[in-house]
Protein backbone atom coordinates (compact mmCIF):
# COMPACT_ATOMS: atom_id res chain seq x y z
CA UNK A 1 0.00 0.00 0.00
CA UNK A 2 1.19 3.50 -0.82
CA UNK A 3 2.85 5.57 1.88
CA UNK A 4 5.19 8.56 2.33
CA UNK A 5 7.49 9.21 5.23
CA UNK A 6 6.12 11.76 7.69
CA UNK A 7 8.83 13.72 9.47
CA UNK A 8 8.72 16.52 12.00
CA UNK A 9 8.44 19.87 10.26
CA UNK A 10 11.61 22.02 10.13
CA UNK A 11 11.52 25.70 10.99
CA UNK A 12 11.97 26.78 7.36
CA UNK A 13 10.73 25.07 4.18
CA UNK A 14 13.68 26.64 2.34
CA UNK A 15 16.89 27.17 4.32
CA UNK A 16 20.17 28.57 2.93
CA UNK A 17 18.57 28.46 -0.55
CA UNK A 18 18.04 24.69 -0.27
CA UNK A 19 14.47 23.27 -0.24
CA UNK A 20 13.47 20.69 2.38
CA UNK A 21 11.18 18.62 0.14
CA UNK A 22 8.94 16.23 2.04
CA UNK A 23 5.76 15.66 4.06
CA UNK A 24 5.65 16.68 7.70
CA UNK A 25 3.57 16.51 10.84
CA UNK A 26 3.21 19.88 12.52
CA UNK A 27 3.97 23.20 10.90
CA UNK A 28 6.86 25.25 9.58
CA UNK A 29 7.65 28.06 12.00
CA UNK A 30 8.34 30.44 9.12
CA UNK A 31 6.23 30.06 5.98
CA UNK A 32 8.79 31.50 3.57
CA UNK A 33 10.01 29.92 0.32
CA UNK A 34 11.97 32.86 -1.10
CA UNK A 35 15.64 32.52 -2.00
CA UNK A 36 15.60 29.40 -4.20
CA UNK A 37 18.61 29.12 -6.54
CA UNK A 38 17.67 30.30 -10.04
CA UNK A 39 14.00 29.20 -9.89
CA UNK A 40 13.35 30.34 -13.49
CA UNK A 41 16.23 28.71 -15.32
CA UNK A 42 19.91 29.46 -15.72
CA UNK A 43 19.58 33.25 -15.75
CA UNK A 44 21.09 34.94 -12.67
CA UNK A 45 17.95 36.83 -11.72
CA UNK A 46 18.24 38.60 -8.33
CA UNK A 47 16.22 37.04 -5.49
CA UNK A 48 14.42 40.37 -5.01
CA UNK A 49 12.96 39.94 -8.53
CA UNK A 50 12.07 36.23 -8.36
CA UNK A 51 10.36 36.91 -5.02
CA UNK A 52 7.76 38.92 -6.95
CA UNK A 53 6.65 35.64 -8.58
CA UNK A 54 5.69 34.07 -5.25
CA UNK A 55 1.92 34.11 -4.87
CA UNK A 56 0.01 32.86 -1.87
CA UNK A 57 -3.42 31.45 -0.98
CA UNK A 58 -5.24 31.06 2.29
CA UNK A 59 -8.63 29.43 2.75
CA UNK A 60 -10.88 28.53 5.66
CA UNK A 61 -13.62 26.00 4.87
CA UNK A 62 -16.40 25.10 7.29
CA UNK A 63 -19.33 22.70 7.26
CA UNK A 64 -22.33 22.46 9.60
CA UNK A 65 -25.73 20.81 9.28
CA UNK A 66 -27.18 24.00 7.75
CA UNK A 67 -24.28 25.70 5.98
CA UNK A 68 -21.11 25.03 4.06
CA UNK A 69 -18.76 27.80 3.04
CA UNK A 70 -15.30 29.09 2.26
CA UNK A 71 -13.37 32.29 2.87
CA UNK A 72 -10.52 32.58 0.38
CA UNK A 73 -7.61 35.04 0.15
CA UNK A 74 -5.29 35.40 -2.84
CA UNK A 75 -2.17 37.50 -2.33
CA UNK A 76 0.76 38.67 -4.43
CA UNK A 77 3.26 41.54 -3.94
CA UNK A 78 0.96 44.02 -5.71
CA UNK A 79 -2.57 43.39 -4.47
CA UNK A 80 -4.83 40.89 -2.72
CA UNK A 81 -8.32 39.50 -3.22
CA UNK A 82 -10.88 38.13 -0.79
CA UNK A 83 -13.94 36.05 -1.58
CA UNK A 84 -16.42 34.37 0.74
CA UNK A 85 -19.10 31.97 -0.46
CA UNK A 86 -21.80 30.55 1.82
CA UNK A 87 -24.25 27.87 0.73
CA UNK A 88 -27.50 26.87 2.39
CA UNK A 89 -27.19 23.08 2.34
CA UNK A 90 -30.95 22.53 2.40
CA UNK A 91 -31.79 24.69 -0.63
CA UNK A 92 -28.41 24.85 -2.40
CA UNK A 93 -28.70 28.65 -2.65
CA UNK A 94 -25.51 30.68 -2.25
CA UNK A 95 -24.37 34.19 -1.39
CA UNK A 96 -21.02 35.63 -2.46
CA UNK A 97 -19.06 38.48 -0.90
CA UNK A 98 -15.83 39.63 -2.60
CA UNK A 99 -13.35 42.47 -2.42
CA UNK A 100 -10.13 43.47 -4.21
CA UNK A 101 -7.59 44.93 -1.78
CA UNK A 102 -4.84 47.38 -2.76
CA UNK A 103 -3.48 48.53 0.61
CA UNK A 104 -0.50 46.10 0.43
CA UNK A 105 -1.23 45.10 4.04
CA UNK A 106 -3.14 41.91 3.24
CA UNK A 107 -0.51 39.21 2.92
CA UNK A 108 -0.19 35.51 3.58
CA UNK A 109 1.82 35.60 6.83
CA UNK A 110 5.52 34.75 6.88
CA UNK A 111 5.34 33.54 10.49
CA UNK A 112 2.74 30.82 10.95
CA UNK A 113 2.13 31.13 14.68
CA UNK A 114 0.07 34.26 15.30
CA UNK A 115 -0.34 34.89 11.57
CA UNK A 116 -3.26 37.01 10.36
CA UNK A 117 -4.75 37.54 6.90
CA UNK A 118 -7.52 40.13 6.76
CA UNK A 119 -9.72 42.36 4.64
CA UNK A 120 -10.83 45.44 6.58
CA UNK A 121 -13.34 47.75 4.95
CA UNK A 122 -16.47 49.44 6.23
CA UNK A 123 -18.91 47.04 4.55
CA UNK A 124 -16.77 43.91 4.21
CA UNK A 125 -14.64 42.56 7.03
CA UNK A 126 -12.98 39.14 6.90
CA UNK A 127 -10.12 37.87 9.04
CA UNK A 128 -8.37 34.52 9.45
CA UNK A 129 -6.08 34.37 12.47
CA UNK A 130 -3.91 31.59 13.88
CA UNK A 131 -4.03 31.66 17.67
CA UNK A 132 -2.38 30.04 20.68
CA UNK A 133 0.50 28.73 18.64
CA UNK A 134 -1.44 26.69 16.12
CA UNK A 135 -4.02 25.27 18.52
CA UNK A 136 -6.86 27.37 17.07
CA UNK A 137 -7.61 29.00 13.74
CA UNK A 138 -10.35 31.64 13.91
CA UNK A 139 -12.54 33.04 11.14
CA UNK A 140 -14.37 36.33 11.65
CA UNK A 141 -16.78 37.71 9.07
CA UNK A 142 -18.94 40.83 9.00
CA UNK A 143 -20.59 41.64 5.68
CA UNK A 144 -23.24 44.29 5.19
CA UNK A 145 -26.20 43.40 3.02
CA UNK A 146 -26.76 44.95 -0.39
CA UNK A 147 -29.87 46.13 -2.15
CA UNK A 148 -30.55 45.77 -5.82
CA UNK A 149 -33.49 45.92 -8.21
CA UNK A 150 -32.45 42.56 -9.51
CA UNK A 151 -33.35 39.77 -7.10
CA UNK A 152 -30.28 37.71 -7.92
CA UNK A 153 -27.97 40.58 -6.88
CA UNK A 154 -29.47 41.07 -3.42
CA UNK A 155 -27.29 39.88 -0.55
CA UNK A 156 -28.35 39.58 3.08
CA UNK A 157 -26.09 40.74 5.88
CA UNK A 158 -23.89 37.96 7.20
CA UNK A 159 -21.76 37.69 10.34
CA UNK A 160 -19.83 34.73 11.66
CA UNK A 161 -17.28 33.80 14.30
CA UNK A 162 -15.98 30.26 13.83
CA UNK A 163 -13.04 28.61 15.55
CA UNK A 164 -11.23 25.50 14.33
CA UNK A 165 -9.56 23.54 17.16
CA UNK A 166 -6.65 21.60 15.69
CA UNK A 167 -5.26 20.71 19.15
CA UNK A 168 -8.48 19.04 20.36
CA UNK A 169 -9.17 15.34 19.93
CA UNK A 170 -9.59 14.51 16.25
CA UNK A 171 -7.58 17.52 15.06
CA UNK A 172 -4.45 17.36 12.89
CA UNK A 173 -1.75 19.61 11.44
CA UNK A 174 0.15 18.72 8.27
CA UNK A 175 2.73 20.49 6.08
CA UNK A 176 4.45 19.76 2.78
CA UNK A 177 7.10 21.20 0.50
CA UNK A 178 6.99 19.80 -3.02
CA UNK A 179 8.66 20.64 -6.36
CA UNK A 180 6.58 22.97 -8.51
CA UNK A 181 6.97 22.03 -12.21
CA UNK A 182 10.76 21.64 -11.69
CA UNK A 183 12.91 21.04 -8.62
CA UNK A 184 14.25 24.60 -8.96
CA UNK A 185 10.86 25.86 -7.81
CA UNK A 186 8.67 24.77 -4.94
CA UNK A 187 5.23 24.91 -3.37
CA UNK A 188 4.69 24.96 0.39
CA UNK A 189 1.37 23.96 2.00
CA UNK A 190 0.07 23.97 5.55
CA UNK A 191 -3.17 22.26 6.64
CA UNK A 192 -5.08 22.29 9.92
CA UNK A 193 -8.32 20.36 10.48
CA UNK A 194 -10.57 19.81 13.48
CA UNK A 195 -13.91 20.34 15.11
CA UNK A 196 -15.35 23.81 14.71
CA UNK A 197 -17.80 25.85 16.73
CA UNK A 198 -19.10 29.37 16.98
CA UNK A 199 -21.98 31.55 15.88
CA UNK A 200 -23.46 32.60 12.55
CA UNK A 201 -25.91 35.49 12.18
CA UNK A 202 -27.93 34.81 9.05
CA UNK A 203 -30.75 37.15 7.99
CA UNK A 204 -30.63 38.73 11.43
CA UNK A 205 -31.02 35.45 13.32
CA UNK A 206 -28.10 34.24 15.50
CA UNK A 207 -27.41 30.50 15.37
CA UNK A 208 -24.93 28.45 17.36
CA UNK A 209 -23.07 26.04 15.11
CA UNK A 210 -20.91 22.96 15.44
CA UNK A 211 -19.24 20.95 12.73
CA UNK A 212 -15.90 20.48 11.01
CA UNK A 213 -13.46 22.88 9.38
CA UNK A 214 -10.33 22.80 7.21
CA UNK A 215 -7.72 25.53 6.93
CA UNK A 216 -5.10 25.67 4.17
CA UNK A 217 -2.25 28.07 3.51
CA UNK A 218 -0.11 27.83 0.37
CA UNK A 219 2.77 29.64 -1.36
CA UNK A 220 4.44 28.82 -4.67
CA UNK A 221 6.66 30.15 -7.45
CA UNK A 222 3.96 30.45 -10.09
CA UNK A 223 4.37 30.03 -13.81
CA UNK A 224 3.05 32.52 -16.36
CA UNK A 225 0.12 30.19 -16.91
CA UNK A 226 -1.19 27.91 -14.18
CA UNK A 227 -4.03 25.44 -14.61
CA UNK A 228 -5.06 23.26 -11.69
CA UNK A 229 -7.97 21.62 -9.94
CA UNK A 230 -8.48 20.13 -6.51
CA UNK A 231 -11.14 18.69 -4.24
CA UNK A 232 -11.73 19.13 -0.51
CA UNK A 233 -13.94 17.14 1.82
CA UNK A 234 -14.55 18.11 5.45
CA UNK A 235 -17.30 16.95 7.79
CA UNK A 236 -18.10 14.32 10.42
CA UNK A 237 -18.06 10.63 9.49
CA UNK A 238 -19.60 8.36 12.11
CA UNK A 239 -19.05 11.11 14.67
CA UNK A 240 -15.36 11.57 13.82
CA UNK A 241 -13.51 14.27 11.92
CA UNK A 242 -12.86 13.30 8.31
CA UNK A 243 -11.20 15.70 5.90
CA UNK A 244 -9.09 15.39 2.78
CA UNK A 245 -7.36 17.36 0.08
CA UNK A 246 -6.70 15.83 -3.35
CA UNK A 247 -5.27 17.83 -6.24
CA UNK A 248 -3.65 17.64 -9.64
CA UNK A 249 0.03 16.80 -9.77
CA UNK A 250 2.36 19.79 -10.12
CA UNK A 251 5.65 17.96 -10.79
CA UNK A 252 7.02 14.77 -12.36
CA UNK A 253 8.14 13.48 -8.95
CA UNK A 254 4.55 13.40 -7.67
CA UNK A 255 4.78 9.80 -6.41
CA UNK A 256 7.33 10.83 -3.79
CA UNK A 257 6.29 14.46 -3.31
CA UNK A 258 2.69 15.62 -3.36
CA UNK A 259 0.27 17.26 -0.93
CA UNK A 260 -2.64 14.83 -1.20
CA UNK A 261 -3.69 13.87 2.32
CA UNK A 262 -6.47 12.25 4.35
CA UNK A 263 -7.26 13.21 7.95
CA UNK A 264 -9.39 10.86 10.02
CA UNK A 265 -9.90 11.03 13.77
CA UNK A 266 -6.59 12.78 14.36
CA UNK A 267 -4.54 10.45 12.13
CA UNK A 268 -2.81 11.54 8.93
CA UNK A 269 -2.70 9.34 5.81
CA UNK A 270 -0.57 10.56 2.88
CA UNK A 271 -2.38 9.78 -0.37
CA UNK A 272 -0.86 8.85 -3.75
CA UNK A 273 -1.11 10.89 -6.96
CA UNK A 274 -4.62 10.81 -8.42
CA UNK A 275 -6.29 11.51 -11.72
CA UNK A 276 -9.28 13.86 -11.70
CA UNK A 277 -11.50 13.62 -14.77
CA UNK A 278 -14.68 15.49 -15.67
CA UNK A 279 -16.30 13.54 -18.53
CA UNK A 280 -19.48 15.64 -18.30
CA UNK A 281 -17.89 19.02 -17.64
CA UNK A 282 -17.38 20.90 -14.38
CA UNK A 283 -21.08 20.84 -13.52
CA UNK A 284 -21.32 17.09 -14.08
CA UNK A 285 -19.88 14.13 -12.26
CA UNK A 286 -16.17 14.27 -11.32
CA UNK A 287 -14.22 11.00 -11.11
CA UNK A 288 -11.25 10.89 -8.70
CA UNK A 289 -9.12 7.74 -8.74
CA UNK A 290 -5.58 6.54 -8.08
CA UNK A 291 -3.62 3.42 -9.06
CA UNK A 292 -2.95 2.26 -5.47
CA UNK A 293 -6.57 1.38 -4.50
CA UNK A 294 -6.69 4.09 -1.83
CA UNK A 295 -8.90 6.66 -3.60
CA UNK A 296 -12.06 5.84 -5.54
CA UNK A 297 -14.48 8.76 -5.40
CA UNK A 298 -17.19 10.51 -7.35
CA UNK A 299 -17.96 14.18 -6.78
CA UNK A 300 -21.54 15.20 -7.57
CA UNK A 301 -21.93 19.02 -7.89
CA UNK A 302 -24.89 20.76 -6.26
CA UNK A 303 -24.06 24.42 -6.98
CA UNK A 304 -21.42 25.89 -9.30
CA UNK A 305 -19.97 29.39 -8.89
CA UNK A 306 -17.93 30.54 -11.91
CA UNK A 307 -16.06 33.82 -12.09
CA UNK A 308 -13.54 35.71 -14.21
CA UNK A 309 -11.24 38.40 -12.89
CA UNK A 310 -8.71 40.71 -14.52
CA UNK A 311 -6.60 42.86 -12.19
CA UNK A 312 -3.49 44.55 -13.56
CA UNK A 313 -1.30 41.79 -15.01
CA UNK A 314 -3.27 38.91 -13.46
CA UNK A 315 -6.18 37.23 -15.22
CA UNK A 316 -8.01 34.34 -13.70
CA UNK A 317 -10.92 32.05 -14.44
CA UNK A 318 -12.06 29.84 -11.63
CA UNK A 319 -14.93 27.73 -10.43
CA UNK A 320 -15.86 26.95 -6.84
CA UNK A 321 -18.29 24.07 -6.63
CA UNK A 322 -20.25 22.75 -3.68
CA UNK A 323 -21.22 19.10 -3.92
CA UNK A 324 -21.20 15.66 -2.33
CA UNK A 325 -18.82 12.70 -2.50
CA UNK A 326 -19.55 9.04 -2.94
CA UNK A 327 -17.00 6.25 -2.86
CA UNK A 328 -14.21 4.83 -0.72
CA UNK A 329 -11.03 6.17 0.90
CA UNK A 330 -8.47 3.89 2.54
CA UNK A 331 -6.52 4.97 5.63
CA UNK A 332 -2.92 4.08 6.45
CA UNK A 333 -4.28 1.43 8.86
CA UNK A 334 -6.07 -0.31 5.98
CA UNK A 335 -9.56 0.84 7.06
CA UNK A 336 -12.02 1.55 4.25
CA UNK A 337 -14.07 4.71 4.74
CA UNK A 338 -17.27 4.44 2.72
CA UNK A 339 -18.66 7.87 1.86
CA UNK A 340 -22.23 8.66 0.89
CA UNK A 341 -23.51 12.25 0.48
CA UNK A 342 -20.32 13.51 2.15
CA UNK A 343 -20.11 17.31 1.66
CA UNK A 344 -17.19 19.20 0.21
CA UNK A 345 -15.93 21.79 -2.25
CA UNK A 346 -14.10 21.42 -5.57
CA UNK A 347 -11.91 24.06 -7.24
CA UNK A 348 -10.89 24.55 -10.85
CA UNK A 349 -8.49 27.43 -11.58
CA UNK A 350 -6.82 28.97 -14.62
CA UNK A 351 -4.37 31.74 -13.74
CA UNK A 352 -2.47 33.87 -16.28
CA UNK A 353 0.16 36.47 -15.43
Amino acid sequence: MYTRELKEAPEYPVFNREPNFGSYTGNFKFFDISGMKRPYGGFPIPAAVTKLRIFGFSRFMFCTEEFIGETFFFSNPFFAYMETIVWDRETGSRHIYRKAIFDRLTRIPRKVEGGVTACRTKRKFARISIREGIKNVALELDFSGSRSKRKQDKKPAFQAKITLSSAAAGGSVFSTLIPYVTRRRCQASFFAVGYSGGEIIWRGKPRRIQGAALFEMKKAYFSLRTKTSGVYGFSLHEGRILAFHIGDSVSKDDFNCNNNVLFYDGKITPLPPVRITRPYGSSGEWIIQDTENMVDLKFLPVSVHANKKSLFVVRTQYKTIYGNYEGVLKTADGEDLVLKDFPGIAKKILLRM
